[in-house]
């Protein structure tokens, strides 16, 4: 799986420490499952009632649409099996639209029909 370079460093840190595993509980020991203490805490420091640890996956997706991420490579980062599944975030980035947005023009065509107007009532 590829990684940023900020969870590499942390990785790194961790290797540095003498870590053996990556997530551990202060006493050391590895952690094996997600610890729902753990994440109620998060829940409540952070002010997000009900937390799931299946929604920071949906936040980590959103951030990636958010900063122009295609949907196709998020996809691929993500491990969803289909693209229908990846596009419930696609809403997050209008960011291509903005290039035909322009495409046309309510203004002109409205001063062409005045002038049309002008010149026929002179």
């Amino acid at each position: 799986m590829p990684l940023n370079s900020e969870a590499i460093a942390l990785l790194e840190e961790r290797e540095a420490a003498g870590t053996e595993h990556c997530f551990t509980r202060e006493s050391g020991m590895r952690v094996t499952q997600v610890d729902k203490r753990t994440l109620d805490r998060a829940a409540i420091l952070s002010s997000i009632k009900p937390l799931k640890f299946h929604d920071l996956r949906h936040t980590w997706a959103s951030w990636h649409v958010q900063s122009g991420t295609p949907l196709m490579v998020l996809k691929e980062l993500g491990g969803w099996e289909t693209i229908e599944m990846v596009q419930k975030y696609a809403h997050l980035d209008a960011g291509h639209l903005a290039n035909y947005v322009n495409a046309t023009e309510f203004t002109p065509h409205l001063r062409h029909t005045k002038d049309s107007d002008k010149k026929k009532a002179a």
